[in-house]
């Protein structure tokens, strides 16, 4: 299709099919590079009469609508799995570039963080906090076997702790609890081992 001015575009009723498909058959949206620019190359228009289209036919702008869209699949994909899947594989398939705008577009909509937000950002920090400890150490050992084990089981917790804090699930509460236990005695052995490590 060439370029048509912008007052045939609000006319032609091809082109509206054409964009509803990408955007609400395809999902093209849940692509995190598409955007006005691709979604122009493929259609054969320019962003500025894309921009003009949305507003006055659809009554959203393209970035506001695009957020939006991805927002609801994001929703209906955590119904679906829950925590299932962790926090960057819902920004993948929701068509975030990452966990952080996946945050500010669902806290933009909802008003609240992600459900996973909290217990991402949980696990990474302990995660960090044992990595910087084994640093550049050897690949063998009682230490980094323990690191190896608390990385797992903290990833492990991730879904029991969305469901025990937002659902309520006392069956969750349970594992978290014996997880956390387990967790904590990791860190016992890892903490004696560091001090046996600075002894040297």
């Amino acid at each position: 299709m060439s370029k048509s001015s912008p007052l045939t575009f609000e006319n032609d009723t091809e082109f509206e099919e054409r964009i509803r498909k990408i955007i609400f058959i395809e999902q093209q949206y849940l692509n995190s590079g598409f955007g006005i620019e691709a979604l122009g190359l493929e259609i054969g228009a320019s962003p500025k009469e894309l921009d003009k289209w949305f507003k006055t036919k659809l009554n959203e702008a393209f970035p506001v609508l695009i957020k939006r869209l991805r927002v609801e699949y994001l929703e209906n994909l955590f119904q679906m799995y829950g925590g299932g899947l962790a926090a960057v594989d819902y920004a993948r398939f929701s068509g975030f570039p990452d966990i952080l705008s996946m945050n500010d577009a669902y806290w933009s909509h909802k008003g609240a963080n992600f459900p996973l937000i909290e217990t991402h950002f949980f696990c990474s920090k302990i995660e960090s906090k044992v990595s910087d400890v084994y640093e550049g150490s050897d690949e063998s050992g009682f230490g980094i076997d323990n690191y190896y084990q608390l990385k797992i089981k903290t990833k492990k917790l991730a879904g029991d702790f969305e469901k025990f804090y937002k659902s309520g699930n006392k069956a969750a509460g349970t594992r978290l609890r014996k997880g956390l236990m387990d967790i904590g005695n990791l860190c016992q052995d890892l903490r004696e081992d560091i001090l046996e490590k600075r002894k040297r």
